[in-house]
């Protein structure tokens, strides 16, 4: 074996670029390959049972969860047995757990062949699915094996409603402290209380690498999440789901100094309420997914942004659920450093449609560094549209560098076009969404090729409804766009498909 072989650097580097399936053969050909290659592949388990098929096949046992299948063991294992799945399990660092009643089982007669020791030593990210309602003793059990020092992303959720949800997240809890570099924390159980939810950020501001929340529970208020503000290194939060607010506001903001990104969802009154209520110097990303169906009122939500003073470097903002109305936009107008805006109307009283031209022309004039404009539709009807392919000729007067945008237009009866168009050379991708189009399919590549002379990407994205014309229309005509662009050979793709596209997704 050439001795560039022993090298363990380089030899991390090849194996790092081989294909996944290949490195079991590498594991076999020689003592020198077997451990990197070993540690790449068992480094992330994405189901427990795969861990228990390191066991004899007579210790497996076979059952079904949920109409899939899984793993236990049967009986408690011999010590040779123990000792290879301990040799494998030091290479684990992620692992997805479904936690049920045969695996708290499994987890026991591995706790005593483990004599006290951590199941997975190296264990990095861990991602628990709580299938049934265990006792608070069994939590307290598995977690004691797998909770460890080398932890830095946990990530629990409830597969089904439980009354006790609250026990689990005390025992959880409790338990967090032996994972002192704990980065990631992750609950996903809407029926925890308010007294559960209190426990938790009394515990999380104690953990001193803490950066990132998500937190999914039904009836959280702004009074419940204001305490996250004590994690001092915090620089992601997400809370869902928002509910009508109770009380009054505090008399100032409170301050999230190192927050970057922040994800709300829930009613429009109770995100209104959150945002009035904070203050975040560094935030960058602002994400809304809005309910406004269920009989709301007609809460500004905008509004709770209030001075730009409060959000100085608020850069992207990605809003869903809202109604396409300018009043609600208005407030958004103050914050001209916005670089992306992406926004997915869920209904409209406009009606011009889900975007109309002056709306449009207001979005580009109100923000001048736009890089990325993205104006969905995906829940709204294409009736009554009138926005049409000439009128996004305003970005080329308004956002010079704009790179990326998408949105639906009327693109029909362009052959009678005789208004000159202002192109656009910053552009390089357009996606027309649900575009309507006619037969004119030149005069259409035609103005697109106008409007955006440097483009490199174009793509319509169709629900299928029955009509499947609109896919192979669009790819005729961006194919001629192409032809007639600049770009050398390779630098252009497009794309059309009858597959729903959605834009706003904060699951």
């Amino acid at each position: 074996m050439h001795h560039l072989w022993t090298i363990p650097e380089l030899l991390d580097e090849i194996l790092n670029e081989l294909p996944e399936g290949n490195l079991p053969n590498m594991a076999r050909v020689c003592r020198a390959f077997w451990a990197p290659a070993a540690r790449l592949i068992w480094q992330m388990v994405p189901c427990f049972s795969y861990l228990l098929v390191l066991f004899p096949e007579e210790r497996q046992q076979v059952y079904r969860l949920d109409s899939a299948e899984f793993l236990a063991l049967s009986g408690e294992p011999r010590r040779y047995e123990w000792e290879r799945f301990r040799l494998y399990a030091h290479f684990v660092k992620e692992l997805s757990m479904t936690m049920d009643e045969v695996n708290f089982v499994t987890l026991q007669q591995l706790q005593t062949s483990s004599k006290g020791t951590k199941l997975l030593p190296n264990l990095r990210v861990l991602s628990l699915n709580i299938a049934t309602s265990p006792p608070p003793h069994q939590i307290a059990q598995a977690c004691k094996l797998l909770l460890c020092p080398t932890l830095t992303t946990l990530g629990c959720r409830y597969i089904h409603q439980s009354p006790k949800q609250d026990e689990t997240m005390l025992q959880l809890t409790d338990c967090l402290q032996s994972t002192p570099h704990l980065e990631e924390y992750r609950w996903e159980a809407t029926e925890t209380s308010r007294a559960g939810i209190s426990r938790l950020f009394a515990v999380l501001p104690c953990f001193p690498r803490l950066r990132s929340i998500d937190l999914v529970v039904n009836g959280l208020t702004t009074e419940l999440v204001q305490p996250a503000a004590q994690i001092r290194k915090l620089e992601y939060a997400r809370f869902a789901f928002l509910t009508n607010p109770e009380g009054s506001l505090a008399s100032e903001r409170v301050l999230f100094p190192s927050l970057k990104e922040m994800i709300c969802i829930g009613f429009k009154s109770a995100v209104h309420t959150l945002l009035l209520s904070i203050r975040t110097p560094v935030l960058e990303t602002l994400s809304l997914d809005l309910y406004s169906w269920w009989g709301e009122d007609d809460t500004d939500t905008f509004a709770g942004l209030g001075n730009p003073i409060n959000f100085p470097f608020l850069t992207t903002l990605n809003v869903g659920g809202l109604i396409t109305s300018w009043n609600e936009l208005t407030p958004l107008l103050s914050f001209k450093g916005i670089k992306e805006l992406n926004m997915d109307p869920t209904f409209t009283t406009d009606e011009e449609g889900p975007w109309s031209p002056s709306t449009i022309r207001l979005v580009a004039e109100s923000f001048p560094h736009l890089e990325v404009v993205i104006l969905g539709d995906r829940r709204t009807p294409l009736t009554n549209m009138i926005l049409t392919l000439p009128a996004l000729d305003c970005f080329s007067q308004y956002c010079p560098r704009l790179q990326y945008l998408a949105v639906s237009v009327d693109a029909r009866r362009l052959h009678t076009l005789t208004t000159d168009i202002t192109p656009h050379p910053a552009v390089q991708e357009v996606n027309l969404l649900r575009s309507e189009a006619d037969t004119h399919e030149v005069e259409i590549a035609e103005v697109i090729s106008r409007l955006w002379p440097n483009l490199r990407k174009g793509s319509t994205i169709w629900e299928h409804s029955g009509n499947e014309w609109p896919a192979p229309r669009w790819a005729r005509i961006w194919s001629k766009v192409e032809t007639a662009s600049m770009a050398e050979p390779g630098e252009w793709s497009y794309f059309a498909s009858t597959k729903l596209y959605e834009f706003v997704d904060f699951e």
